[in-house]
């Protein structure tokens, strides 16, 4: 399972029960292998409302995650902190979402310490990885390129006056998917390398 959030924050809480700029995942994208080399799976959810999105968010990650498998995140501790919220904000999906905590895996520490290319310039973030390994493979084009972007535009869609919500939620889901759908790009390179 290939697992990444984007998250918007606030110096007004926006949901009782958060605090001041606390990251709130508001969509996520999920691709999913049943084994090395089998058919990629991919889920998504995009929240759209001023409703809290917990409870939203927990039950469907429950559908399609389950009990078993391994979670992959680049800089997990990001989604590990969106999954504590969100088991404290609905809790009834609290076990499920601490039981992906413990199954997590952060794909970024290999590039910090074990896989080091002149390329990365120094640096271990997916954008910086992405064009050395899969070159193919490119946030060029898309209309969102950026985490801060996404979550500027997550905001303005749900809490401003947007207009073309439609081609906006088409943008988000893109950039969301990219980020996965690199991930996985990533790990097939790396089984390819250590073959």
């Amino acid at each position: 399972y290939f697992l990444d959030y984007e998250a918007i924050s606030s110096p007004i809480p926006l949901y009782n029960g958060t605090r001041p700029w606390k990251f709130i995942a508001m969509q996520y994208s999920l691709h999913v292998l049943d084994k090395p080399n089998g058919t990629l799976k991919h889920f998504e959810y995009l929240h759209t409302t001023k409703r809290p999105p917990f409870e939203a968010i927990g039950k469907r990650l429950r559908e399609q995650i389950g009990d078993t498998g391994t979670l992959i995140a680049w800089h997990s501790s990001f989604e590990e902190g969106r999954n504590v919220l969100i088991g404290k904000m609905a809790p009834k999906y609290k076990d499920f979402m601490n039981d992906l905590n413990r199954r997590m895996i952060d794909l970024k520490l290999i590039f910090k310490d074990r896989y080091l290319d002149y390329r990365f310039k120094g640096r271990a973030g997916l954008k910086k990885v992405l064009p050395v390994l899969v070159p193919k493979l490119s946030y060029d084009g898309l209309e969102i390129q950026g985490g801060m972007k996404a979550a500027e535009t997550i905001y303005d869609l749900v809490f401003g006056n947007m207009k073309n919500k439609k081609k906006t939620e088409k943008w988000l889901l893109e950039y969301c998917d990219m980020d996965t759908l690199a991930m996985v790009r990533i790990y097939e390179f790396l089984l390819k390398t250590i073959k």
